[in-house]
């Protein structure tokens, strides 16, 4: 994705842990996360696992 468009990428729409990771392998390099946070049983939890998960996607 990101070779195809100059500049930075921003995402958002059903944005979760698992389909954040794919993204930011993609490129993308905004990643907007609404629902996935605030309709979350534990947002500050599933907050640490969306974060996780695009850290592990930067450094894989």
């Amino acid at each position: 994705m990101a070779k195809h468009f100059p500049g930075k990428i921003a995402v958002a729409g059903g944005i979760n842990a698992e389909r954040a990771k794919p993204l930011v392998k993609a490129g993308a390099s905004i990643i907007i996360v609404g629902g996935a946070i605030i309709k979350a049983k534990d947002p500050e939890e599933a907050t640490k696992i969306i974060r996780k998960a695009i850290e592990e996607a930067l450094t894989s």
